[in-house]
């Protein structure tokens, strides 16, 4: 399965807009293109921020990217915490499909990456996680660059890292 996290509008334009942006949005969309040929199921998470935040729902910026949005039966999982798998039904059908590995990427990398990486591993699946195709905000002094690099370092002792071009559907 490969989940994308968070993969929504205001991610990707000013002035909220993620490290390396442009470049992030081509690698999901490969990943995506490159699950559906393999017919790997493919989902999306959305998340969905207070009144004051740029992802409250039903604002331009809360939809997901209109180049990521679910075709067919794949299935958008709404969510209020860090964890894609926290009330949202991704777990249980997850189980009910009888998934074993997932493939995770989108956005941010030192929230919902991180928690999301952390619980499929405890949860006992195969996790891997798209090395470069994740990413999040500079909040602080330390470049958002340097937090993927920091992230993808500290996941890679529970998920296998993978560049995009590296990960292949079967």
């Amino acid at each position: 399965m490969l989940l994308i996290v968070d993969a929504q509008v205001n991610q990707f334009e000013p002035p909220m807009a993620v490290h390396d942006g442009p470049a992030i949005l081509a690698r999901l969309q490969s990943l995506v293109a490159r699950a559906r040929a393999a017919q790997v199921p493919v989902a999306f998470v959305q998340n969905d921020g207070s009144e004051i935040d740029p992802d409250f729902p039903g604002t331009p910026g809360w939809e997901l990217h209109p180049q990521l949005r679910p075709i067919g039966d794949e299935k958008t999982y709404r969510k209020t915490t860090t964890d894609s798998f926290h009330q949202t039904g991704l777990l249980e059908d997850v189980r009910k499909a009888g998934v074993t590995s997932i493939v995770i990427a989108g956005m941010q990398s030192d929230h919902c990456i991180d928690a999301t990486t952390r619980r499929a591993a405890a949860e006992g699946l195969d996790v891997t996680l798209v090395s470069d195709a994740h990413s999040t905000f500079s909040f602080t002094d330390e470049p958002a660059e340097r937090i993927r690099a920091r992230q993808n370092e500290a996941l890679s002792n529970i998920a296998t890292l993978a560049a995009e071009a590296e990960v292949t559907f079967e």
